[in-house]
């Protein structure tokens, strides 16, 4: 797991964060490779961009009959802005809240399949040796406050059923807020059970 938690301020990614499954190894005997592990991104006060990828691919086999570990997880929590569209991203699993501040937005880009749906709690908290908490809950599918949600991906698109919802709904008012644009772009197919 690796965390990043900026309090006050931006979070700008300028080299690369790699948080994938190690290989299999046996060369005459089948192994199977690494899940990758989850990367947690939260900013308070300023956005969130790249430069550099971030990714999470499984471990490759090692050898006939093993198979490759499962791609890791992406977990996105703002107050603005993020934009995560470098073309070599790569993740198995998506989620992010950037509902704080109406109409703020959230781009991805991954070079290969993708699934929105559910990221589970991870991160260790060490308050008490005086560095803070790490642990960030589970969180379910892609929301903003009347943001849009772009996404593209090299490899099949998917949403899973209830915990794969993308929700973009306008606050509430006089007038309500208009929902944020969705635009959903795949290389290969999209398979849509969660809600839109």
């Amino acid at each position: 797991v690796v965390t990043l938690v900026a309090g006050n301020g931006a979070i700008v990614i300028n080299d690369v964060i790699d948080v994938g499954g190690g290989a299999g190894t046996g060369p005459t005997t089948a192994a199977n490779g690494g899940a990758g592990g989850t990367l947690q991104l939260k900013s308070t006060g300023g956005t969130i961009t790249q430069s550099a990828e971030i990714k999470g691919a499984g471990g490759a086999a090692a050898a006939a009959g093993g198979a490759a570990g499962a791609d890791g997880k992406l977990k996105v929590e703002s107050n603005d802005n993020v934009t995560l569209a470098h073309a070599n991203n790569n993740f198995g699993t998506v989620a992010a809240s950037i509902t704080a501040t109406a109409g703020k937005f959230f781009k991805y880009n991954d070079t290969n399949a993708l699934t929105v749906g559910q990221v589970a709690a991870a991160g260790t908290d060490f308050t008490s040796s005086g560095l803070g908490n790490a642990t960030q809950a589970s969180m379910d599918g892609i929301t903003t406050s009347g943001g849009a949600v772009v996404i593209k991906t090299g490899g099949l698109l998917t949403t899973t059923a209830t915990t794969g919802d993308i929700i973009t709904t306008g606050g509430t008012g006089n007038p309500g807020a208009t929902g944020g644009e969705v635009f959903l772009n795949s290389g290969a197919g999209i398979t849509l059970g969660g809600k839109i």
